[in-house]
């Protein structure tokens, strides 16, 4: 069973924009923008991606480049894939504002927290952030240990 969801990375020259996830998934981690793809709202990861980014950033996303899919398991729910799309915001208007979901920090490239970030992050982000593109895979011990049991990154032309 897959599940989609969505992730953004924003730049502004040498920083990023990371948000601190205030509950559910995730709760204590910097992440960027993002979240479930939801059928209801959503014709793609794209639009869905935008609609997250207004609701946790109040970030209105004109512009993205898909930069990467990653499928993410963990080992306490075998065959449930979360199918991620992960995009470079190229465009936006506004100014992050906190949300009840996010609570927002530039950070300098070289001083983003990956000790406080999912621990896969620092293998696929960085990439990212130099203006590659990747796929892969990867799997987790669990969502509350956080342990990387195997994983499987490759950059890529296209996504």
């Amino acid at each position: 069973m897959k599940k989609i969801l969505t992730i953004g990375i924003i730049q502004q020259g040498s920083k990023v924009l990371l948000g601190m996830k205030q509950r559910g998934f995730g709760v204590g981690l910097w992440n960027g923008p993002g979240g479930k793809f939801n059928e209801e709202k959503d014709k793609n990861p794209e639009e869905s991606f935008r609609r997250e980014a207004l609701e946790e950033a109040n970030l209105i996303i004109s512009q993205i480049e898909k930069v990467g899919l990653i499928e993410f398991e963990f080992t306490d729910e075998p065959g449930k894939i979360l199918e991620t799309h992960v995009f470079r915001v190229l465009d936006y208007a506004g100014q992050p504002q906190d949300s009840e979901k996010m609570a927002w920090q530039w950070f300098s490239s070289e001083e983003v927290p990956f000790d406080k970030m999912w621990p896969a992050d620092k293998y696929w982000l960085p990439p990212i952030l130099a203006g590659k593109k990747i796929r892969g895979y990867i799997l987790y011990s669990d969502d509350k240990k956080q342990e990387i049991i195997s994983k499987d990154l490759q950059e890529v032309e296209e996504v």
